[in-house]
């Protein structure tokens, strides 16, 4: 699960260091507009962008800034200051579990490292920095370099690549007090045209030699012997594998084979890591601020991805394919999760939604409170019900309901450890339906997934701060968390607000989310004003 966000020189978030942004269970940003907050989740959403390998136009370390899920525009305005000869840094935590006999390579690691019977499983955090740049490009630079020199060394926009790519990615992990570290780094800051860039690992050698890998693999060791460094292979922005020559005794007789490299795997602690560290970047399930407005009939015969889109907009064909599907959840109220079909879940949380009420069924048969049917087999149609009973389409259930229902599918079929990102999810929503949508998100939080929402709704805050001082169970509270952002003369101040049991927040910043108290306080002068001057007028 992910714990931690990072960005360094990017847009309002500049300069060398490096910005945390710590995560709970339900991490809820706040604050004045134009502080940063869309900046920070989409971040994080470029992962998940430039890690995607089975789109054809992705290549091996490509910052992509524009796709499908998210487009922050070109390097330029994606930079701090716009400053294009500048890296950009963004970094994530996860926190998971490896097998601890692969912990047996780690430098000083032995069995009393912990106490009692060696676990199967222990667990560990992973902190990985990725440092993003343009790149020069090769046949410009002999061309350009006396220009640069005339011009004091500073090279030109046209001499670097149009894309960004990932120049560095450092991982650190640590487990019961044991780190390890390791790097990828690019081989040349020059690319050519139409060229992939190369990249190469380095491990630390004591760790390297555990594993074994000196025993079969040729390789230089570097930083005066601490590390050795490997030719990588890179799926996304993440090492896969390793390229090196094969000890002697493990080559062939001919000797045209002493310069070929053969395919090694990376040591199995790293790659356990690494493969976790796909997996919450995989896992990463996304909402827009707008999502697509309800259609009266949609095409049966699409093929969808078995995920939503950022709008919404595949929603009735992911109801279509996993409406039967079971589910592990958390039922409106309910403290222990159930297993159910999809349908079940959706419409117990829709009739909760719609009535404020918990689904009792006296008749034996399912709630309907969604429809999905064919007509044809050429049309599918969505339909909701309404208050007076009666089935009508989606498109004429208030736009509320278009807005409600991929945040509703998206978080219920989220996996467990997954993280759903919701950007505004009070869109449209009148106030009874803003509480209950922190109900529904601090039921996904409850069951086990990462929950991460952008909102301006004085609503669910306040509701979460209510929920946390109803729960007697537990402490609830170390679940819930608000980043309040703003942006005080262009730049960003960040405060990490703490939910108490009892609802309280220390050190609530002045004038957020008070406007319906300051309104009530106008209001009760203006009486109370009119109570005089009507006193005086019937003197």
């Amino acid at each position: 699960m992910i714990t931690q966000l990072e960005l360094g020189n990017v847009r309002l978030f500049e300069g060398t260091d490096i910005w945390k942004f710590p995560l709970t269970r339900l991490s809820a940003f706040c604050g004045t507009n134009s502080a940063g907050k869309s900046t920070i989740l989409r971040s994080l959403l470029l992962l998940l962008q430039s890690n995607e390998t089975s789109d054809v136009m992705s290549r091996a370390g490509q910052l992509r800034l524009s796709g499908e899920l998210v487009d922050v525009g070109s390097y330029e305005s994606f930079v701090s200051h716009g400053h294009f000869r500048s890296d950009v840094v963004v970094g994530i935590t996860i926190e998971d579990s490896l097998r601890a006999r692969h912990l047996r390579t780690l430098p000083g690691w032995k069995s009393e490292s912990h106490e009692g019977p060696e676990p199967e499983f222990v667990t560990y955090t992973l902190n990985a920095r990725f440092r993003f740049g343009l790149l020069k490009t090769s046949e410009s630079s002999a061309q350009l370099g006396l220009l640069e020199a005339v011009l004091d060394d500073t090279p030109t926009r046209s001499s670097f690549t149009t894309q960004a790519y990932l120049k560095e990615a450092s991982f650190d992990l640590s487990v019961i007090g044991h780190p390890l570290s390791w790097t990828l780094a690019l081989k040349s800051d020059h690319l050519s045209r139409g060229a992939e860039p190369d990249y190469d690992i380095f491990i630390p050698a004591d760790h390297f030699g555990a594993w074994g890998g000196h025993a079969v693999m040729e390789v230089p060791k570097v930083d005066a012997g601490t590390h050795v460094r490997v030719e990588a292979t890179t799926r996304g922005i993440l090492p896969s594998g390793l390229w090196a020559k094969a000890k002697a005794k493990r080559r062939t007789r001919n000797s045209e084979d002493d310069d070929v490299l053969t395919y090694f795997p990376l040591p199995p602690l790293i790659r356990d890591a690494t493969i976790d560290l796909g997996l919450a970047i995989e896992g990463i399930h996304y909402l827009g601020p707008l999502r697509s407005p309800a259609k009266r009939f949609y095409l049966t015969n699409l093929d969808t991805t078995p995920r939503l889109d950022p709008t919404g907009e595949f929603l009735p064909y992911v109801l279509r394919d996993k409406y039967d599907t079971e589910i592990r959840y958390l039922p409106p109220k309910a403290d222990e999760e159930v297993r159910a079909p999809l349908k079940r879940a959706v419409n117990e949380w829709l009739f909760y939604f719609r009535t404020g009420e918990l689904l009792r069924e006296t008749t034996g048969k399912s709630a309907a409170e969604i429809g999905l049917t064919s007509v044809k087999d050429v049309l599918l149609e969505l339909t909701l019900q309404s208050f007076v009973g009666e089935a009508h389409a989606l498109a004429d259930s208030g736009f509320g309901y278009s807005q409600l229902l991929p945040i509703i599918v998206g978080g219920l079929i989220a996996e467990l450890g997954e993280t759903i990102v919701i950007e505004q999810p009070e869109l449209h929503l009148n106030p009874s339906l803003q509480v209950r949508m922190a109900e529904f998100l601090r039921s996904l939080a409850r069951a086990g997934k990462l929950v991460i929402v952008e909102t301006h709704s004085e609503h669910i805050i306040n509701a979460l701060r209510v929920l946390a001082a109803e729960s007697f169970t537990e402490k609830e509270e170390k679940n819930y968390s608000i980043l309040y952002l703003d942006a005080e003369h262009g730049t960003p101040l960040l405060l990490r607000l703490e939910v108490q049991s009892d609802g309280t927040v220390p050190d609530w910043p002045r004038g957020f989310m008070g406007e319906a108290m300051h309104l009530s306080s106008r209001l009760i002068r203006a009486q109370q004003r009119r109570k005089v001057l009507g006193r005086e007028g019937g003197r």
